[in-house]
């Protein structure tokens, strides 16, 4: 741990351009997820412990190794052979999942019983549905997971890498009509109103909705902001 200083203390504090130790994190986890290369700066033997740290804290050490990597040949990463031995026991120690296997949406649990019961209900049409989108209710997953790690407090960092990942692989296969988050309860007599058959469910301001498009809209695969 890096001894009194919050979890999140360093990734979510203002970023000015001197806080090379911010930019590097940040730099290199966006080269590993999204290869992403951008510049890196020189860092004390100290600052690249802290970022090996936070990489662990935030359960992101696979993506930043990979980030690492592709500045294998950067002079500016003056990692020292202590540096790389304490990298390669935490991927050791660190399982791989693939995203199916850590976003289950037959696992996803929510707060409320009602909440659940309803997701159960979305889930289970979905499924049913001849026209059922897996990577619409892997999506759903992710952002459920998500909103859970945040509503308790524990680190969402890999969740929004995740999800942005899997956007940029799936995103074209993702019914959004299907999948909408809204911020309020107005829009509730609008849904009931529309030739959409939706059902809402609702989590502190994130909902789902499950759909059923009228015969003449199937395949108007459009996200509609509210």
């Amino acid at each position: 741990m890096m001894g009194s200083e919050p979890t999140l203390h360093l990734f979510l504090r203002p970023m000015t351009v001197y806080d090379i130790e911010k930019t590097n994190f940040i730099t290199i986890l966006r080269s590993g997820a999204f290869d992403d290369s951008k510049p890196i700066g020189m860092l004390s033997d100290f600052k690249w412990n802290k970022l090996i740290e936070l990489a662990h804290i935030h359960d992101v050490v696979n993506i930043f190794a990979q980030g690492l990597e592709h500045y294998y040949y950067d002079d500016n990463l003056n990692l020292s052979e202590s540096h790389l031995g304490k990298i390669r026991t935490l991927l050791q120690e660190t399982p791989t999942h693939t995203i199916p296997e850590l976003y289950d949406i037959d696992k996803v649990h929510l707060h409320s019983t009602a909440l659940e019961s309803k997701l159960r209900e979305i889930v289970g049409q979905e499924q049913k549905d001849t026209e059922r989108s897996f990577e619409t209710l892997q999506l759903a997953a992710i952002l459920f997971e998500n909103v859970n790690h945040i509503l308790s407090g524990r680190s969402f960092l890999r969740g929004i890498i995740d999800l942005g990942r899997y956007l940029r692989q799936d995103g074209n296969r993702i019914d959004f009509v299907k999948l909408a988050t809204n911020q309020d309860d107005e829009d509730g007599a609008d849904a009931r109103q529309s030739p959409h058959r939706g059902i809402r469910l609702q989590c502190r301001g994130i909902a789902i909705r499950g759909t059923r498009r009228p015969q003449g809209e199937r395949g108007a695969r459009r996200c509609h902001p509210h």
